[in-house]
């Protein structure tokens, strides 16, 4: 938020998709860990996807100061931290109870620096509604889905499917509110596409591979 309050929306979504590479590097500097080739491509298909998918092919809006810039590396630098750090205790505890406590500490460290009493919107329905969407589309099912799959699937790859949800909400809004996608915002879902079909059939590879070395 602080990315798109300094800069824009499109450079500090583009920015927070640079997850995957910090996993990657992760790996390759702190565990010693060779990527895959199919990951990498996938990646940079993905990231040239949604830089298509949310800039319509204008790059003008990717001009953001510094300080919006830092910000952005700083959100895809935690995002990074939240796939990565979260996976031993996914395995072990149910997702809900990972995210609960997890929700609960940060909103008490929020409460610290921004107590809930303090400049109080007036509560309405529609505002009630609102917060209750957020709540509940916006956290618990998207987030715990994410640590679930955390069981199931590697850092790097949970990162690079996360791609998808620009382009969903793309479609989203062609579906529901009625607007228009030029050619270069397909062109970006294609890719996008494109990039989750490479991954995966990456990842069935190596499957087979290391199991006609098991037979062997």
């Amino acid at each position: 938020y602080l990315a798109i309050q300094s800069g824009n929306a499109s450079a500090a979504t583009i920015l927070q998709y640079l997850s995957p590479l910090f996993i990657v590097l992760g790996g390759i500097f702190i565990k010693h860990q060779r990527p895959l080739s199919t990951d990498l491509i996938a990646f940079i298909i993905s990231l040239l996807g949604v830089l298509l998918a949310i800039t319509k092919g204008d790059l003008t809006q990717m001009s953001i100061p510094m300080n919006s810039f830092l910000w952005g590396l700083g959100s895809g630098i935690t995002a990074a931290f939240y796939v990565v750090l979260p996976r031993p205790i996914a395995q072990d505890n149910p997702p809900l109870v990972v995210l609960g406590w997890g929700t609960f500490i940060a909103g008490v460290l929020f409460n610290i620096y921004h107590p809930v009493w303090i400049n109080t919107p007036h509560i309405t329905s529609t505002v009630v509604l609102s917060i209750s969407t957020v709540i509940l589309v916006g956290t618990i099912i998207p987030f715990g889905l994410l640590l679930y799959s955390s069981r199931f699937a590697p850092s790097d790859v949970i990162s690079i499917m996360d791609a998808l949800q620009p382009v969903t909400t793309s479609i989203l809004s062609v579906i529901f509110l009625g607007l228009e996608m030029n050619w270069v915002e397909i062109v970006g879902i294609i890719l996008v596409i494109v990039a989750i079909y490479i991954l995966q059939r990456g990842r069935r590879n190596m499957e087979k591979i290391n199991y006609r070395e098991d037979e062997f």
